[in-house]
């Protein structure tokens, strides 16, 4: 599924949101979804947990929006090599440099979150969103 560009909105992840920036952007996602965006993308950088935040709260305000948040591929394979479970400590280690095949996680909130559990492959994330639509 190809997202409408007359009804998408992107964010950049590459700045933090505080302060008067963070009521800047829940109100510029507030009178987006009211002149009819509907999907809003955000870059997986700093930043991007405050517009999630964002996102869930209006979520709740709302009701009727879903917020899916996964990434189109893993980078750098960290792999746990070691741990102590009595002091938390955790060794790791990055196996790449680049994009691996690994699994994401998908994580969904709202109605029809439940549309997005268990294993499956990325592809399937557009036709489950697709199913939803009314």
């Amino acid at each position: 599924m190809i997202p409408d560009p007359c009804t998408t909105v992107a964010f950049t992840g590459h700045r933090t949101y505080c302060g008067e920036a963070a009521a800047a952007l829940a109100a510029a996602i507030r009178g987006l979804h009211a002149h009819g965006f509907r999907t809003f993308l955000c870059g997986m950088a700093v930043g991007f947990d405050l517009a999630a935040a964002e996102a869930l709260k209006f979520a709740d305000s709302n009701g009727e929006t879903l917020v899916i948040v996964t990434a189109d591929h893993e980078t750098g394979g960290l792999v746990v090599v070691d741990g102590d479970e009595h002091t938390g400590r955790v060794t790791g280690v990055y196996v790449s440099d680049d994009h691996t095949p690994a699994m994401l996680p998908v994580f969904a909130y709202g109605p029809g979150a439940d549309k997005f559990c268990g294993t499956y492959m990325n592809t399937e994330i557009a036709r489950r969103i697709k199913s939803l639509i009314k």
